[in-house]
């Protein structure tokens, strides 16, 4: 989680003012608390309990001295919906940061979505951001989080049509072109998916993200070769890297070869750790279950999947591992799994 949307930057007069005022240091402090945690509404929580409560205390100073400080008002919207705080110190946060919404950047509207997405209310957080754009209609950031909104309530037209308007803002953003290409993939676009990933890649060559997604649109189109030469190819140049890794482990688990998968999940697993409690940490875990369980070993497998359900997979991944063939018995849906093993 950052206190600041994504490419925010807190101007140098307003990083004076906290300074002068006797908060930067606690600002600072905040800010490397806070860069421990993804503000991914799809995140896991890998802050403690104590960090929590010290990040929030950090925070309250700063918004002590610095009353008109919206970016420290929003991370406490967005760090009091994590965990066990109470109801009121949410309530408490995110009216503070929606006084602060007039502001000149939409970094409040942003906390404010992120805690409504936090509580489940996925109407009500698409709403602000729309309102939210009304007011900053250039916001690249604004756009990003309302086609993340829309894409965590499975409307794959409307997220293309903002990432479709995102780059007429800014035509030569790699991120909003992968998003797009992701998009005309989940709506069966695979053609066109394939060959703007392709094209996007003979522009940026060394971009390890944008080959990672034309595997992935590969993938996408059942071209599991053609994704597993992407993703080796990417592979020679690093070696380690966790999305390259997590990828071409799920391809061979798709092609049938465990064996390979085991040794790619395990090691994309040892790259991740929980990292900022991001999906990737997750996809990483539940291919190596599925890998464990294919290999023989269920009872580890089940460890490993529950590890995988905390940091955030369900869906289609769970069902694609219940009803794998090789799998039969493995585990049934809805699934039961308690926290221990028996």
């Amino acid at each position: 989680m950052s206190a600041l949307a994504p490419g925010e930057k807190i101007s140098d007069a307003d990083t004076s003012k906290l300074i002068a005022r006797g908060a930067g240091r606690e600002w600072g402090e905040a800010l490397e608390l806070l860069s421990k945690q993804s503000r991914d509404p799809r995140a896991t929580l890998v802050l403690s309990r104590e960090e929590i409560e010290r990040t929030l205390a950090l925070l309250e100073k700063v918004t002590q001295v610095a009353n008109d400080f919206a970016p420290a008002w929003a991370a406490r919207a967005a760090l009091a919906s994590m965990g066990d705080a109470p109801t009121e110190k949410i309530a408490m946060a995110s009216a503070k940061a929606a006084i602060n919404a007039g502001a000149t950047d939409p970094t409040a509207a942003i906390s404010l979505y992120y805690m409504h997405q936090q509580l489940g209310q996925q109407s009500k957080a698409r709403e602000l951001l729309q309102e939210a754009l009304e007011t900053y209609p250039g916001s690249l950031e604004v756009q990003n989080y309302l086609a993340q909104a829309f894409y965590l309530a499975s409307d794959y037209e409307e997220t293309l049509k903002v990432w479709e308007t995102y780059l007429e803002h800014v035509p030569e953003s790699t991120h909003g072109a992968r998003r797009r290409d992701r998009m005309l993939a989940r709506l069966g676009k695979h053609t066109e998916a394939v060959s703007n990933a392709k094209a996007l890649l003979e522009e940026h060559p060394k971009s390890v993200p944008t080959l990672a997604a034309l595997a992935s649109r590969e993938i996408d189109a059942g071209s599991l070769d053609r994704a597993r030469a992407t993703l080796k190819r990417g592979l020679e140049d690093n070696p380690d890297h966790p999305v390259l890794l997590t990828r071409l482990s799920y391809v061979e688990l798709e092609s049938g070869s465990a064996k390979e998968s085991l040794s790619l999940a395990k090691k994309a697993v040892e790259r991740i750790g929980d990292g900022r409690g991001e999906p990737l940490a997750g996809y990483a875990h539940v291919n190596l279950a599925r890998a464990q369980a294919l290999s023989g070993d269920r009872k580890t497998a089940k460890k490993t999947l529950r590890k995988a359900i905390r940091l955030g997979i369900g869906g289609d991944d769970v069902i694609r591992l219940a009803e794998d063939p090789r799998l039969k018995g493995f585990i049934e849906l809805p699934l039961n799994l308690p926290p221990e093993e028996p």
